[in-house]
């Protein structure tokens, strides 16, 4: 996977970045496709809801374990607690490496795949 430096070339990249790194870099992690509200442009007072996909582990630290989201659009690792109510994340659908793989084989894409309609299975020629 080849790394994406800067914001600009992260931006709207959420779900393809997300299951790359669930898929290609940390298999126990989850992948979860949700909803989240980013501050931005001060004019659009509440934020937008936006569609997103972001990544989910828990990790034991000296004995206490603590729930880490990556978000792939920042590249940056949060307390799990402090994502959601910062941006207040809602999960609609989680992945394990194993079924986020069978997803983007069945549906083509890297996500958002929990509402959309099953995918019209190609007819082989008829000989």
């Amino acid at each position: 996977m080849k790394p994406t430096r800067t914001l600009k070339q992260r931006l709207g990249r959420c779900y393809e970045l997300a299951y790359l790194a669930v898929t290609e870099l940390h298999p126990d992690w989850t992948l979860v496709h949700g909803q989240v509200r980013y501050p931005g442009d001060a004019s659009q007072v509440p934020y937008p809801i936006v569609d997103h996909g972001w990544c989910e582990h828990d990790i034991e630290v000296v004995g206490h374990k603590i729930a880490l989201v990556f978000d792939p659009v920042f590249a940056r690792a949060y307390p799990k607690d402090y994502y959601y109510k910062r941006f207040r994340a809602t999960a609609l659908a989680t992945y394990t490496d194993c079924s986020a793989r069978a997803m983007a084989v069945k549906y083509g894409t890297f996500g958002r795949w929990h509402d959309q309609p099953e995918p019209i299975q190609k007819r082989q020629a008829s000989k």
